[in-house]
C-alpha cells in the first residue's frame, strides 16, 4: 500500500514531455526515426501500415491503428492463424525496439528544457501539493521537471520511489543502475477492455507486457482527492485508467484538466464523455472541475495557483 498521506495525483501523458521541448510527438517520430524507416523498407508490413496510414500527432492513434492492425489480419486470414500471430508479434517488437531508440536519442537522458515552455511554472505550483506522479511517458526528464528536482521522489541511491513517481508503461532509463532499460521493458500497446483482439493477438494488450502493478494503480487513482491530467489526450489505449478517474462515483474532488488550445480541450471533453461513460457537465454536478488552456500560459499559472492554493486551505493548510 501507499506509504504517504499525499491526497493528490498528477497523471501526465506525452504532451507534459512535448510542452518540454523534447521531440516526442509521434508524427516526430514517424518522420525522423531512421529505424521505422529502415524496418518498412525491408519488409516490416506492421511498420510499412503506419507510415502510411498513421497521420497524427497522437500515440493514442498510432495504438488505435495496432488495434485496426490486427482486426485486418483476423478479417482477412481468420481467427487464429498462428503463422500471421507469430509474424506479427514478431513485427510488433521490431516496432517497439524502434520507438525505443528513437526516443532514447531524443531524451532518454536528461536534456535541458526549454525556458518558458509551457509546462515550466505549472510544475513549481504542482510541487504544492506534495503528490504522487503518474506518468505514461517513458523518459526520465519527466519525473526530474514535474517534481523540480525535489527529493522527496528519491530513494536513498538516488533511483526514484516507485511508489511516488509511477512510471506505468516502463522507462527508457532505470535510475538505479543509472543505465537504459531494454526495449521489452516499455510497454507499447491497447486496452484489453476497449480494444479487444483475437487471443492469437494478446501481446498487444499492455496488461500482458511489463508495468507497474495494474491494481495498485487503480487502487491509488480512486482514493485521491485531487487530480491533476496533463498531456493527454485521453485515448483508448489507457480507458482503464481514465475510467478510474472521471465516473459516475466521484464526488467532491477536484480535477484539473490541461488542454493545448481549445480544439484540444474539446477533444478531452469529448472522449471523456465517450469512453468513461460521462459528461464533464454531470463531474461539475458533484466535482470541482476546471479546464484551462495551456496556450494562455499566464492565465493558466495564475488559475492553476489559485485552486491549489483553495485546495490546501480546504484541508488547512497555508
Amino acid at each position: 500500500m501507499l506509504d504517504m498521506d499525499t491526497q493528490s495525483i498528477i497523471v501526465l501523458g506525452n504532451g507534459f514531455d512535448v510542452a518540454l521541448g523534447i521531440a516526442t510527438r509521434y508524427s516526430q517520430f514517424y518522420e525522423n526515426s531512421k529505424d521505422l524507416r529502415f524496418l518498412a523498407d525491408n519488409g516490416n508490413e506492421l511498420c510499412q501500415h503506419i507510415l502510411v496510414n498513421i497521420k497524427s500527432d497522437y500515440w493514442s492513434d498510432l495504438e488505435t491503428g495496432l488495434y485496426l492492425y490486427s482486426r485486418g489480419i483476423t478479417h482477412k486470414y481468420g481467427v487464429g492463424n498462428r503463422e500471421q500471430a507469430e509474424k506479427f508479434e514478431r513485427e510488433f517488437n521490431e516496432l517497439r525496439t524502434a520507438l525505443f531508440n528513437y526516443l532514447s536519442e531524443v531524451g532518454g537522458a536528461q536534456v535541458e528544457a526549454i525556458d518558458g515552455a509551457p509546462a515550466i511554472g505549472l510544475n513549481l505550483e504542482w510541487h504544492k501539493l506534495q503528490p504522487q506522479y503518474l506518468t505514461f511517458n517513458y523518459s526520465v526528464n519527466t519525473a526530474v521537471t514535474a517534481t523540480v528536482n525535489s527529493r522527496y521522489i528519491y530513494n536513498g541511491n538516488d533511483s526514484i520511489n516507485e511508489l511516488r513517481f509511477i512510471y506505468q508503461h516502463g522507462s527508457i532509463y532505470d535510475s538505479e543502475t543509472a543505465s537504459n532499460n531494454t526495449p521489452s521493458e516499455i510497454v507499447v500497446g491497447i486496452d484489453s477492455t476497449s480494444q479487444q483482439v483475437e487471443e492469437a493477438h494478446s501481446f498487444l494488450y499492455k496488461t500482458q507486457q511489463h508495468l507497474h502493478d495494474l491494481g495498485s494503480t487503480l487502487d491509488y487513482i480512486g482514493r485521491k482527492s485531487f487530480y491533476v491530467i496533463y498531456g493527454c489526450s485521453v485515448g483508448d489505449s489507457d480507458a482503464t485508467y481514465f475510467r478510474a478517474i472521471f465516473n459516475n462515483n466521484q464526488h467532491d474532488k477536484t480535477f484539473l484538466i490541461y488542454g493545448f488550445g481549445e480544439e484540444a480541450i474539446e477533444t478531452i471533453k469529448a472522449n471523456i464523455e465517450r469512453i468513461c461513460g460521462i459528461s464533464v457537465e454531470t463531474l461539475l454536478m458533484y466535482n470541482r472541475v476546471v479546464l484551462l488552456d495551456v496556450t494562455r500560459v499566464a492565465e493558466t499559472r495564475d488559475r492553476t495557483r489559485t485552486e491549489i492554493e483553495y485546495y490546501l486551505h480546504s484541508l488547512g493548510i497555508e
